[in-house]
């Protein structure tokens, strides 16, 4: 199955070898034209492109190599669509490293970074309803002790949640308490509640550990 669409054929294009005496473009260059053509993309163009594994799948990944010459290093793409189809978020995480960069209907979001710049958020990532999008990420490391999120008493690793709504661009970030241990933190949207927010994402039957009251509003 080949890539037909306009906005396919230019996704392919845009991660296709690069001739020698062409410039290859600067990295951030490529990710921000890769976010903007996911919204174009039909989902059987994701499938054509080795995103997602079948048109029906909502989410997938493929690998880049930067042998390639796009411009990208070695790394991954991902892509997220919403439970209704509204929204999609573009992942990028480079080399073998699980943090990540992403974007939501082409436009970057504005996750926590480090002090050297490097982003905090961790994949994979997901919808948690319509409006909200979340990505586990480190703790920080001057307030929990360790670059990875272990804590110094050398207890199995934190991790925070990041939170981003895409109708008003806010996005909040949730750390546990000094008493809770959140190995893998997940969120869902309920209507009449709000945020709920879960420790482990493998004990979702588990009471949450977290309840937010956001609203769901759209921006003027």
């Amino acid at each position: 199955m080949l890539p037909t669409t306009p906005a396919a054929l230019a996704f392919a294009n845009t991660l296709a070898p690069r001739t020698p005496a062409l410039r290859v473009p600067e990295p951030a260059q490529v990710l921000q034209h890769l976010a903007a053509l996911t919204q174009l993309l039909t989902p059987w163009d994701l499938q054509a492109l080795g995103i997602w594994p079948d048109a029906s799948a909502r989410s997938g990944m493929r690998r880049v190599r930067a042998s390639d010459g796009c411009g990208l290093p070695d790394g991954q793409l991902s892509v997220h669509e919403s439970p209704a189809g509204s929204h999609r978020a573009l992942i990028w995480s480079p080399g073998t490293d699980p943090w990540c960069l992403v974007w939501v209907d082409g436009q970057a979001l504005d996750v926590p970074v480090r002090a050297d710049g490097r982003p905090l958020t961790l994949l994979p990532g997901h919808w948690a309803g319509e409006d909200f999008f979340c990505l586990e990420t480190q703790l920080d490391e001057a307030a929990f002790g360790q670059e990875d999120g272990t804590p110094a008493s050398g207890q199995a690793a934190q991790h925070g949640l990041w939170v981003g709504q895409v109708s008003t661009g806010l996005h909040w970030q949730l750390h546990p308490a000094a008493d809770e241990h959140w190995p893998s933190p997940w969120a869902r949207w309920v209507a009449g509640t709000g945020l709920r927010v879960w420790a482990d994402s493998r004990l979702q039957g588990a009471a949450p550990a977290r309840e937010l009251v956001l609203e769901a509003q759209r921006r003027p």
